[in-house]
């Protein structure tokens, strides 16, 4: 039966907190934006020159904290989707980040025979080094 080892769960544990936390506090620390009233004329957008758009839109935008955009999306699947490929990506850093620490402090290595120890202590035989 194959067994996670004790580091590599704990690597586990802790890449998938961490970038919950990225994921999440990144999406409200970093992700304001802009949201227009319903009164705006969509279809007259479309007919103006890019820079008349521009302008149009402008006037009539409500800027949006990141705390707000949160609270706005909160509701939609394709926000916590969007969310949940953050979090993903952060995962994956996190873990290939523990991975590589996990792998340099040999903590993946596993004696082939725990017992060698105790058996030549108990035999007053020389230890391996």
């Amino acid at each position: 039966m194959a067994h996670m080892s004790r580091p590599w769960l704990k690597a586990t544990i802790v890449s998938a907190l961490v970038s919950a936390v990225i994921a999440l506090g990144g999406s409200i620390l970093f992700g304001g934006g802009r949201s227009y009233p319903p009164e705006i004329e969509w279809n007259r957008v479309y007919e103006m020159k890019y820079q008349e758009a521009q302008e149009y839109l402008e006037q009539r935008a409500k800027r949006m904290s990141g705390w707000e955009t949160f609270l706005q999306g909160a509701g939609s699947l394709r926000y916590w989707e969007h969310l949940f490929y953050g979090w993903l990506t952060s995962f994956v850093v996190a873990m290939a980040c523990c991975a590589a620490l996990l792998w340099w402090l040999g903590a993946t290595r596993a004696p082939s025979n725990p017992t060698v120890e105790t058996d030549a202590r108990k035999d007053s035989a020389r230890g391996s080094p």
